[in-house]
């Protein structure tokens, strides 16, 4: 722990570069960008492969044939395409660590040519790995694994020689996942009494009809608009951004957290790993009930920061309950909200992970990095320390955080008129902000 303690210290003062790969579709993709988020929260310098940009293509791909043979073969190139694209990112930005989140499309070859690179290369699978299976063939591979599932999962991963792996549950993004007040305009769209905002999975399906008496919005994709729940869907079933999720968690008085399953009929009696809604809902400091996990515990005080239920009867009930007694839905929420922070941002995720990748590799860390040059002295030297832009430079060689928009507070402090540089600087900060909007 000791030891471990020192990494954090040093990682404080002393900013990784995280190159991020992000899955093509799915949903890991939205956990792939607050895992970026939280790391340059941290004050990491963070890249990010955007795989997502060639989903149509991907989808594209999927429809020229019928023939599974040659579907696989397409397949297969297109993977090594993709890989093609991660290693040349790797190789421009030179990253001391590679993220890969759960379905990132990273060859075993490519994870080889990546080594390299001499740099840790971890994937965090935040996936059920008894629903998608394909963990057997790729884990191996890396460096170090990360799951949501243990116990059984780990016993898997000993018996194929997975060299390091641990537990890593989900969590929230609170700059992301937050409380919301809902804009009066928007109020009879997003309030309610009773939510749910996930896609179609078979046991949603099968245990839903069960909820129609109550006043219940759904919210999600997959979902048949001529069922007995079609008038309960909202939005047409089209998919929701990570922002209206936010205002569905906040408009609503309960909402309902059911973890899929592919072949249950309503709640899992064997369900252990947590799904990212759960730390979400906490945190805009909402009310939810959640079927009952085996590793819910270990996160949360249960029936005073959540919720949980172990069947549809029970489920029932508490919905009932809690809506005649808002006192104490209030009081519930505002404890995991408490809880979440204190324990459970994606900042705390991505400090523990880097603690497990650099415990038994701080000496090279630290070598890596001290052994660095600046960013603030190599853009002076691309400038030329003499010229007018290099001597601009140099009054922030002694700053401990040198970026675009440290520079942009700097030159708002200021005072007088703005030189040619300074004018130069608050135009590439405009443009960054338009590309990272449009």
């Amino acid at each position: 722990m000791e030891k471990g303690g020192d990494v954090a210290d040093y990682l404080a003062t002393h900013p990784l570069k995280a190159l991020v790969v992000n899955p093509i579709y799915g949903g890991s993709l939205p956990t792939a960008r607050f895992c970026a988020k939280a790391l340059e929260n941290l004050g990491h310098e963070v890249e990010s492969v955007q795989c997502e940009d060639f989903a149509d293509s991907f989808f594209a791909l999927d429809k020229v044939t019928r023939n599974k043979q040659n579907k696989d073969i397409i397949s297969a190139l297109f993977m090594n395409f993709m890989s093609e694209i991660i290693v040349a990112k790797a190789a421009e930005f030179q990253p001391d660590l590679i993220l890969a989140l759960a379905q990132a499309p990273l060859t075993k070859e490519a994870i080889a040519r990546l080594r390299v690179m001499k740099i840790p290369i971890a994937f965090w699978f935040v996936e059920d790995f008894r629903t998608l299976t394909y963990w057997k063939d790729i884990a191996p591979a890396y460096d170090y694994l990360f799951t949501i599932q243990k116990g059984v999962f780990f016993d898997e991963l000993e018996s194929i020689k997975v060299p390091n792996y641990y537990y890593l549950p989900q969590a929230c993004l609170p700059s992301q996942h937050k409380p919301v007040v809902i804009e009066d305009d928007e109020k009879g769209k997003y309030e309610s009494d009773f939510s749910f905002m996930g896609a179609a999975y078979y046991n949603r399906v099968q245990s839903f009809p069960q909820l129609i008496d109550f006043k219940l919005k759904i919210w999600g994709t997959g979902w048949d608009p001529g069922s007995i729940i079609g008038p309960h869907l909202q939005n047409e079933g089209d998919r929701v951004s990570s922002d209206e999720c936010v205002k569905i968690f906040n408009g609503a008085k309960i909402n309902l957290n059911l973890h899929s399953s592919t072949f249950h009929e309503s709640v899992n009696p064997h369900g252990d790993f947590i799904n990212p809604r759960t730390f979400e809902i906490a945190a805009c400091s909402a009310f939810q009930l959640v079927d009952a996990r085996e590793e819910l515990y270990d996160l949360f005080n249960v029936g005073e920061e959540i919720v949980d239920f172990k069947s549809m009867d029970d489920l029932k009930g508490k919905i009932s309950y809690y809506l005649e007694h808002e006192d104490e839905r209030v009081k519930i929420a505002a404890k995991g909200y408490a809880r979440v922070l204190r324990e459970h941002t994606m900042e705390h995720r991505m400090k523990e992970m880097l603690i497990r990748v650099y415990l038994d590799n701080f000496e090279d860390l630290k070598k890596r990095l001290d052994n660095r040059k600046p960013k603030i002295a190599h853009l002076i030297e691309q400038a030329g320390a003499d010229t007018e832009l290099g001597r601009y430079l140099a009054q922030f060689e002694n700053a401990k955080d040198f970026t675009i928009k440290s520079v942009v507070k700097h030159i708002e402090k200021g005072e007088g008129a703005l030189t040619k540089n300074e004018l130069l600087l608050l135009m590439l900060d405009e443009v960054v902000k338009e590309g990272a909007n449009s």
